[in-house]
């Protein structure tokens, strides 16, 4: 019952029970407190508040000023005798002022919540048991040390008539039962008699249990693994509280259309006040979280399928992110946030797993202000790879960029949350230990525990297994690290598109949105940029905590300094060589290609045909990955089927920023017209001439933007070089037609693009510090390693295999997951270079080879 004391001043006075305060409010109060209070020394007699005109002149329509009072001088009580506010003017008799004048006013029928009010009569009785020893209380208090001092079967009275006009929640009645356990209350408490205020209570919950509506199960759960869970958990459950879930549940169920009704948000109303503010959430983050940790599911009858959520259950969902719209705190907007992303998921030939769910999660992030929410949706912005909502967040987002006066460029910089890094590092102490939260690049968080000593430790403390507080604080820092691997690939790939806008910042924006942002950072200190001082324009890079040139010498800025993104293709030849080395000295690994990146420059054919280029021409393509490589990049594209009113040829589209420009790339599906799959999807597309629109009609090609050329080149040059059928090692043999084998053939060991041509350039770098330098060196288009049994020509464009003598194609498919060749190589993001680095490595040593489905192609024909 008594309050545990504090470790130096005060006893435990954590609450605070004027929470309306404000300067207007406070002086009115004070005054009318002043009035009383010279009523009171006027009075003759023994004052008495009861009798003040004053107090007695508050009517009925003064409740909420009475209650406004009343949280005055209980929190005034509360804050002197926990000496949050030590009283240094009149001691115990500024204690004991307010108490009456307390008990005048309960017996109004003050505007206070039943939480409320029972933690005020918890309150109440710690002090008065405090106030009977000098032990426990900062000092002695005669005063409070009666219980009849205190209004208790005022604010009981209170609780009663309430009960008898408006059913209490479930919440509400545990409280107030939770009240007959507290010790004054028990009959062998000798210094009090509770037995009327025990009936009083008792009478509260007879009439409060007589209102407890039944709701009917909610039986339409089953058919996937979430339904399962939420059965499950019904099962689990008393009576009283499976109740509160049913009507959470059938409330939900009963939406319709694709916004909730103003009759849908008073249903909700009703039920938060019935079941209480805080109950609700729980029950609803605990009905979202089963969402999030649901597998996809097989039912025995549908063998062919499976799904995530049914459609009964997708459904459901959306109606309980309906009701969350009553919630705009951090966990809630992350729930909901995570649940769009999930309900996203594409289950094959069936595609995302509830598109109607996250709809209503986009509609609760676009109705939901603060940062928070705008930094979910820019996340989801590189997330979610469907076209259609990826469309839908774009406006949100530029709508919510519009209202504040900004771009959604500047919009998106700043919503970015440093949680809590400095310089991509946070250290949290458990005790007496520490857990260091290192962000090393996207996708790369590591936790590391030190020892009292500093030392690192390699598992987890046993103490903080043990102990049931730390354990859920450590559950809270490995979901966030998670979260932060999420959010830093969103953020580099967010900055990867800057690259094609024209974009100048202010120096102490990028300051405190890039290079000194505690999250961001990470990845902007690694980049170059380009600040500008009157008129002239040095590259620099953000080390050691300031900005130096390419020579490491400091850059003088200014309030006026401007900054830029910095991109090969402004600068001459000699300097981007120079950079290279600069980063490589620094030992910077880039998180994006920057100093490396592949330029593309407006060639004499392209000229010619003025307003095209064929350059990214005949391609032979899958058509999914190509499709899910354009949505990751901003391009507008639909996937091309066999179907009655299918289309064989369309224009993929992409817009920019900041200019008016638009890029249009032809595709076309004349490869085979009997390869498709299932769902009538074609497998292959050709891709033909590319060009850019203003308004709809196309422009020469010179007048284009030359960051704008080249980086919607290097997109292009992209998809062919990860889509292409040409990267397929098993495809050899199997082109539908001859066509598509000759062009299997042509770009497996054909010319280079511009990714591969970097690749070589960074070969050229790395290969004589490796262990199989002395096996292997470049020769044209191919790494060329001598192996014990072979001699291998890898192309780095494709990474296929030929081997020699004879040109004998060899198939190692890489495995799936990581590809990491655990050499240091100068950016990330090129998992192809890593595949031909690991396929060197290990055909460097071919007699150490043990997989069976190579050691049989690695023998001569003649070997059998």
């Amino acid at each position: 019952m008594v309050l545990q004391p504090k470790a130096d001043a005060g006893i435990g006075y954590d609450d605070d029970f004027f929470p309306q305060r404000d300067g207007n409010l406070t002086a009115k109060i004070e005054t009318f407190l002043e009035k009383a209070q010279q009523e009171l020394n006027d009075q003759s007699a023994r004052p008495d508040w009861g009798k003040c005109h004053v107090v007695k002149a508050l009517k009925s329509s003064d409740n909420k000023f009475s209650t406004d009072v009343a949280c005055y001088c209980f929190d005034h009580i509360c804050r002197q005798f926990y000496e949050v506010t030590p009283d240094t003017r009149s001691g115990e008799r500024t204690y004991l002022k307010y108490a009456p004048l307390l008990k005048v006013l309960a017996r109004k029928p003050l505007v206070l919540d039943v939480p409320v009010l029972v933690t005020w009569m918890r309150y109440m009785l710690d002090i008065t048991e405090r106030s009977k020893s000098v032990s426990t209380s900062p000092q002695k208090v005669k005063g409070f040390a009666d219980h009849a001092n205190w209004p208790l079967a005022s604010l009981i009275q209170i609780i009663l008539k309430r009960a008898k006009k408006h059913p209490l929640s479930s919440d509400e009645i545990e409280q107030v039962r939770s009240m007959l356990d507290w010790e004054p209350f028990q009959p062998s408490y000798v210094w009090f008699d509770a037995s009327t205020l025990s009936k009083r209570i008792n009478e509260i919950l007879a009439t409060a249990e007589q209102d407890v509506i039944t709701a009917p199960p909610y039986k339409a759960l089953g058919g996937d693994n979430f339904g399962i869970a939420v059965e499950a958990k019904l099962n689990a459950l008393p009576v009283a509280k499976s109740q509160e879930w049913h009507k959470v549940l059938h409330l939900a169920a009963s939406v319709v259309g694709s916004r909730p009704t103003k009759k849908f948000h008073a249903s909700v109303e009703a039920l938060k006040a019935e079941l209480g503010k805080e109950k609700l959430r729980a029950i609803l983050h605990e009905i979202v979280r089963f969402a999030l940790d649901a597998k996809l599911y097989q039912t025995p009858w549908m063998l062919e399928h499976e799904v995530i959520f049914t459609k009964k259950n997708a459904e459901l969902l959306k109606g309980i992110t309906w009701v969350s719209m009553q919630y705009q705190d951090a966990k809630t907007i992350n729930q909901i946030a995570d649940l769009c992303e999930k309900s996203m998921k594409k289950i094959p030939g069936i595609g995302p797993a509830a598109q109607a769910t996250a709809n209503a999660c986009l509609f609760y992030l676009e109705d939901t202000p603060g940062i928070e929410a705008t930094a979910r949706l820019s996340r989801l912005s590189t997330a979610i790879k469907q076209k259609s909502i990826q469309k839908k967040v774009s406006a949100i987002v530029a709508k919510k960029a519009e209202a504040a006066g900004i771009t959604t460029i500047q919009l998106e910089e700043r919503v970015v949350p440093s949680y809590g890094l400095n310089n991509g590092e946070k250290i949290i102490a458990f005790d007496d230990y520490t857990l260091k939260v290192n962000v090393d690049g996207p996708g790369q968080v590591s936790l590391t525990w030190l020892k009292p000593d500093g030392s690192p430790q390699k598992s987890k403390p046993k103490f903080v297994l043990d102990n049931a507080a730390h354990k859920a604080r450590f559950d809270k820092v490995r979901s966030e690290a998670s979260s932060l691997k999420k959010v830093l690939t969103a953020q580099r790939d967010r900055i990867d598109r800057l690259f094609a806008e024209d974009v100048e910042w202010p120096l102490h924006e990028i300051e405190e949105y890039y290079v000194q942002h505690g999250l961001i950072g990470v990845i902007a200190a690694k980049l170059v940029w380009v600040l500008r001082t009157e008129g002239k324009a040095i590259a620099a890079v953000w080390h050691d905590d300031t900005w130096q040139d390419l020579n490491g010498a400091p850059v003088e800025t200014t309030e006026q300094t401007t900054v830029r993104l910095w991109h090969p293709i402004d600068w001459e030849t000699e300097v981007v060589m120079a950079w290279r080395a600069r980063m490589a000295a620094l030992e910077i690994v880039q998180p994006t290609k920057q100093v490396y990146r592949e330029v593309y420059l407006l060639t004499d054919a392209e000229r010619s045909t003025n307003t095209y280029s064929n350059r990214m021409a005949a391609h032979m393509l899958k058509q999914h990955q190509m499709a899910t490589l354009m949505a990751a990049r901003g391009w507008h594209y639909s996937l091309m089927g066999a179907y009655d009113d299918g289309i064989d040829s369309q224009w993929a589209s992409k817009n920019f920023v900041t200019t008016d420009l638009s890029a249009r790339y032809l595709l076309h599906t004349n490869w085979d017209d009997e390869n498709w799959n299932d769902a009538g999807i074609y497998l292959y597309v050709g891709t033909d001439q590319l060009c850019f629109v203003r308004n709809e009609e196309p422009v020469a090609l010179e007048t284009v933007p030359l960051r704008v050329f080249s980086e919607t080149m290097r997109e292009a040059d992209l998809f062919a070089g990860v889509a292409s059928v040409g990267n397929d090692p098993l495809w050899v043999d199997q082109g539908p037609t001859p066509e598509a084998r000759t062009y299997w053939q042509s770009y497996s060991f054909g010319d280079l693009d511009g990714f591969a041509n970097t690749r070589k350039q960074v070969l050229e770098d790395v290969l004589p510090r490796l262990k199989i330098c002395d096996l292997a060196h470049i020769e044209g288009n191919f790494l060329i390693v001598d192996g014990k049994l072979n001699t291998y020509k890898i192309h780095l464009g494709s990474s296929n295999i030929l081997m020699q003598p004879g040109d004998r194609y060899l198939c190692i498919v890489p495995a799936s997951g990581s590809q990491s060749s655990k050499v240091a190589l100068p950016f990330e993001g090129d998992n192809r270079l890593s595949v031909i680095l690991s396929k060197a490595i290990m055909l460097a040593e071919d007699d150490k080879i043990t997989a069976q489905d190579i050691v049989r192609q690695l023998r001569a024909p003649s070997e059998g």
